[in-house]
């Protein structure tokens, strides 16, 4: 059974161009990465951390931006993050103020920043179109609707196996076969040494999300 789904077509108007300079100048030019989900095993939480570990260990200062509520399966996500050398730091702002975050976000130098502030909707695009990559890498994922909101705000989604047809390997979104963090690790080192490649994800992503749009589906 194929049920059709697609984004809101105002998505593809893409970030915010004054939000997206802010955040870019938050993120100064340091490799990182933004994860957006609740902590739960099917969304390959300790693939990401050990992929974050993987590029430090290979000399690149990347870090994880990660959005999410906490639970008890945090406890274990940021207790593997420690075990594998990586300090968490928790935003301190907590309100609804996007300008707030990015001046937060600005001022931390942790591997691992926790953001439980609420993220509208241009500050939540700005920061998937900074950012070198969005891991939406979940091991279970019913509709891939977050890849699309990636690339369609010009981010480039990283996707688990779990059949986004939209997604083509190093065409339009980054497709990781396991939940081995090296290998997500190894795709990102490409990424981070390609800006060429990054450039045309990028472009290919914004063309894709327009035709899966739910007005189109």
């Amino acid at each position: 059974l194929v049920i059709p789904n697609g984004i809101d077509t105002e998505l593809h108007e893409g970030a915010d161009p004054r939000l997206l300079a802010e955040m870019k100048q938050a993120l100064a030019g340091r490799p990182t990465l933004v994860k957006v989900g609740r902590f739960d095993p099917d969304k390959n939480w300790l693939q990401a951390i050990d992929a974050l570990a993987e590029l430090h260990a290979a000399g690149i200062n990347a870090r994880l931006i990660v959005r999410s509520r906490h639970n008890e399966y945090a406890e274990r996500v940021f207790a593997h993050a420690y075990e594998r050398g990586l300090n968490v730091e928790r935003l301190p702002y907590e309100g609804t103020d996007g300008h707030k975050v990015i001046e937060g976000i600005a001022l931390s130098e942790a591997p691992i920043l926790h953001i439980r502030a609420f993220l509208d909707e241009p500050t939540l695009s700005a920061l998937y179109a900074a950012a070198d990559a969005v891991l939406a890498n979940s091991g279970r994922e019913p509709f891939g609707l977050v890849g699309l909101e990636v690339i369609a705000a010009g981010g480039i989604a990283v996707c688990g196996a779990t059949g986004e047809e939209y997604a083509e390997a190093f065409v339009n979104a980054i497709v990781c076969d396991t939940a081995d963090g090296r290998e997500l690790a190894a795709y990102l080192r490409t990424l981070f040494a390609s800006p060429r490649i990054a450039s045309e994800m990028r472009r290919a992503g914004a063309e894709t999300a327009e035709r899966y749009s739910w007005a189109h589906a």
